[in-house]
């Protein structure tokens, strides 16, 4: 898919209505903050710079484990403790964290055996394995895959985009496609469905038959119309700390 297939007009609609659908949003969830830095960060957008500061004010009132862990998507001071470890139950989280903080921590021995289990799971399996390398990319750690591996994920994302799956899972295969820059082999037909699909309020439901807009999948659906376009990206998913910047 190249972005000159999409109907400007609608999709630039679609993107201020998805923008100010966040912006009305007067209690946003901790998760939901991690996601609107990310579109200050990697796109500029202004009206959401204050979101980091706020997620870590959450995780300082809450003291909650498992959102200090990734209190790691705003802030690239945090440091992953032994004791929030042992909290993380989910398995999806336990796959991915080890990659958020692969920069601090060495890779577990059997962590290229445990992707390659995930992925093979399918689903929302498949694409915490997608967003594990991600992060690894993110922050220049050598993936510890065959260089196939990847490829096999970004098939799998395909497959995930096609009909018969539920929006939410659609449209978070189809954000990661663009963001492991697999953008061209992308359906046009995803982007229409994201667009079409969108309520009036400007936010989108998880799946058919909810009629309230879900911050997840919204966010899910705003952020994938900003990647599909080829514009530079300020940054990437995960803060680098400053000691691992490149040099200028």
């Amino acid at each position: 898919m190249e972005f000159s297939e999409i109907d400007p007009v609608k999709w630039s609609a679609a993107l201020e209505a998805g923008l100010l659908w966040h912006q009305r949003r007067k209690e946003p969830l901790s998760y939901e903050l991690a996601g609107l830095d990310l579109l200050f960060r990697r796109f500029g957008l202004n009206q959401f710079g204050s979101a980091a500061a706020l997620f870590l004010q959450r995780v300082k009132e809450t003291r909650n484990p498992v959102l200090r862990i990734f209190s790691r998507l705003v802030d690239p001071a945090a440091v992953l403790l032994l004791e929030d470890w042992t909290a993380l139950t989910g398995e999806n989280d336990r796959l991915t964290v080890p990659a958020l903080y692969s920069d601090q921590h060495p890779l577990p021995k059997d962590y290229a055996e445990s992707l390659q289990t995930h992925a093979r799971r399918g689903g929302y399996a498949l694409t915490h394995t997608a967003l594990a390398l991600m992060w690894l990319r993110d922050l220049d750690v050598n993936r510890p895959t065959p260089a196939a591996f990847e490829d096999q994920v970004v098939e799998g994302l395909i497959e995930l985009t096609r009909s018969g799956w539920g929006l939410d899972l659609r449209i978070e295969a189809a954000v990661f496609l663009c963001y492991l820059r697999s953008e061209r082999l992308l359906s046009g037909e995803v982007i229409d469905e994201v667009i079409k699909s969108q309520r009036s309020d400007g936010g989108w439901t998880r799946h058919g038959g909810v009629t309230e807009s879900n911050w997840h999948t919204s966010g899910l659906a705003t952020w994938l119309l900003l990647e599909i376009k080829p514009s530079p990206k300020m940054e990437p998913m995960v803060p680098r700390r400053l000691d691992r910047l490149p040099a200028r």
